[in-house]
């Protein structure tokens, strides 16, 4: 018994972070999930009045309905991989601000992914079942918001050049990411969002299998 809490105590010490590899799985299957549930839902680019008859079509509304649990399942999958990404990032960085606004930011943009799969699924149902109205174009125009996974990749990649949790390369590609993201936000045209998120995601996720089973702890003050 005192063998067993001894080495419990020895891998906190040494900063032992177990799921690796399950939570690396879960990030390339966060990746995947969203890749589906978008190109199940490719709505047009055009004109309101395009994105209006989309939506009026039947079998896009259904098709709309059932994209949303792949975006549900993609958002879990996301809070998986992230928790042991912020896990790493939070011993390295010693529990301070940036893997607690890291988290923050990630559940922020599950949470916002969720809800707009949820939108899009109840916007299908509706039009299609109930014979509902269209709600406004631009609620449909803009239903999947990046600003917070923007945020997430920008804070990640400062702690990795700050703490080194992961190696740099992450860091620049996460850095490459964000700017995509953050112009896609000021310029609404949001054609390399989506797959901003997505390599950056498998990017990490490659990390995270690739990474030690310990963490580097900063030396004590």
């Amino acid at each position: 018994m005192t063998q067993t809490v001894s080495s419990k105590t020895s891998a906190a010490a040494a900063g032992v972070l177990p799921g690796r590899r399950a939570a690396a799985l879960a990030g390339v299957a966060s990746a995947v999930l969203f890749f589906l549930g978008t190109a199940a839902v490719d709505q047009p680019r055009g004109t309101d009045a395009e994105l209006v008859d989309w939506w009026s079509d039947s079998g896009n509304q259904i098709t709309a309905a059932a994209s949303m649990y792949l975006f549900i399942a993609a958002a879990l999958s996301f809070l998986g991989f992230l928790t042991h990404l912020i896990a790493r990032l939070n011993t390295t960085d010693g529990g301070g601000q940036l893997s607690r606004l890291a988290f923050a930011s990630g559940v922020f943009f599950s949470t916002m992914l969720a809800v707009a799969a949820a939108f899009r699924g109840v916007v299908g149902k509706a039009v299609a079942f109930n014979d509902q109205p269209m709600p406004d174009v631009h609620t449909l125009r803009y239903l999947l918001a990046t600003l917070g996974a923007a945020v997430t990749i920008i804070v990640v990649s400062y702690a990795i050049l700050r703490t080194g949790a992961f190696r740099r390369w992450l860091a620049w590609l996460g850095i490459l990411a964000a700017v995509v993201l953050l112009a896609s936000q000021a310029t609404f045209v949001g054609e390399l969002a989506i797959p901003a998120v997505l390599i950056w995601t498998v990017a990490a996720s490659v990390a995270i299998w690739r990474s030690p089973a310990t963490a580097n702890r900063p030396a004590a003050h």
